[in-house]
C-alpha cells in the first residue's frame, strides 16, 4: 500500500484506532500524514477542516462495521478529501466468511462481534457486517472505480475454526456461488469523480 502513494504525497488516516500510523511513518517518511480520530463518522463534516481534494491516500480500516445509521455521510466525505484520482483502501469484517458458515451450520450466531457490551456505546461493537458486493456498491455509487476486492483471514481463531471443521468448509467453498471466503475484506478504489451530497439508495436505506 505505501507503495501506492506518490512521493510527497499526503496520506488521510480515517480509521478507528489509527494503529497504521507508526509504521507508515517510517516507510514512508516523505509524506505528509494526517489522522482523524475521536470523531463522529456519520455526523460530522470533516472537509470543513482537514480540506476538499486535498489527499492522494485515504486509509479507512475496520469503521464501516460500527456505523449504525448513516454510512453514505462517510464514503461522500472520503470523496470529498480525495484529490481526483486519489485512492482508497478500506477494510471490514466480512459478511460471506466461511467462519460465520461454520457457525451457522453449528446453530451458532455467525459472529461474536455483534455482541453488546455491557456499559459501551454502539461505535464499541458491529452494527452491520458487509459482502464484497455492498462495500462495492456504496463506492461506485459515490464515484469510487474499484479496483481490487479480496478477502483473507486475519484472526488465529478463524484458522483454528477452519482446522477443526476442515472436511464441511471445504464442502462449502465447492458449492459456494462466490470466493470471498476469508474474515476480513479489503478493498481498493480510485476516485473517478466527485460527489455532491450522499447517495441513500433504498438497497441500503
Amino acid at each position: 500500500l505505501v507503495n501506492l502513494l506518490p512521493i510527497g504525497g499526503r496520506l488521510l488516516d480515517f480509521s478507528a484506532r489509527a494503529y497504521f500510523v507508526d509504521a507508515i511513518s517510517i516507510l514512508r517518511p516523505d509524506a505528509d500524514h494526517v489522522v482523524i480520530s475521536e470523531v463522529n463518522y456519520e455526523l460530522d463534516e470533516y472537509f470543513s477542516i482537514y480540506g476538499e481534494n486535498a489527499f492522494d491516500f485515504c486509509l479507512n480500516m475496520e469503521v464501516l462495521e460500527h456505523l449504525s445509521f448513516d454510512p453514505a455521510h462517510m464514503v461522500w466525505s472520503i470523496n470529498r478529501m480525495l484529490k481526483p484520482g486519489g485512492l482508497l483502501f478500506l477494510s471490514t469484517p466480512n459478511a460471506l466468511a466461511m467462519a460465520n458458515a461454520l457457525h451457522w451450520m453449528q446453530g451458532d450466531s455467525p459472529t461474536l462481534w455483534n455482541q453488546v457490551i455491557p456499559g459501551q456505546p454502539y461505535f464499541e461493537r458491529h452494527n452491520r457486517d458487509w459482502t464484497p458486493s455492498e462495500v462495492v456498491r456504496i463506492l461506485e455509487e459515490h464515484g469510487f472505480g474499484v479496483l481490487e476486492v479480496c478477502a483473507f483471514d486475519f484472526y488465529e481463531t478463524t484458522r483454528e475454526l477452519l482446522r477443526q471443521h476442515s472436511t464441511l468448509a471445504s464442502y462449502l467453498r465447492r458449492h459456494a456461488s462466490h470466493a470471498y471466503f476469508g474474515d476480513t475484506l479489503c478493498v481498493l478504489a480510485r476516485k473517478l469523480e466527485s460527489v455532491a451530497a450522499p447517495i441513500r439508495n433504498p438497497w441500503l436505506y
